[in-house]
């Protein structure tokens, strides 16, 4: 009985792990599209909304910081709600 919960742990763990890291490339790749997307309007943003601006950076420091702390999931999660704030962004 020990040995087979003991070899369930060990699954269970190695699973966690293998889907934690199948969500760092997407959520990596998204912060990376943000990032960019931000940077080519920046400047316009500045001038003509730079209240919307500020909260789109706070927002995209928010992803960047759960990704350092490896919170793939909530990087993605995050990550549709900013790209609607920038588009909205790129709209003004």
């Amino acid at each position: 009985m020990r040995l087979s919960t003991s070899r369930w742990l060990i699954i269970a763990t190695a699973l966690l792990a293998f889907g934690c890291s199948s969500q760092k490339e997407p959520a990596e790749k998204a912060v990376a599209q943000i990032e960019s997307s931000v940077a080519s309007i920046r400047e316009e943003a500045a001038k003509y909304a730079p209240e919307e601006l500020a909260s789109v950076d706070a927002s995209l420091t928010a992803a960047r910081d759960k990704l350092a702390r490896k919170d793939y999931k909530g990087v993605l999660a995050d990550t549709g709600q900013l790209n609607t704030t920038l588009n909205t962004l790129k709209e003004t």
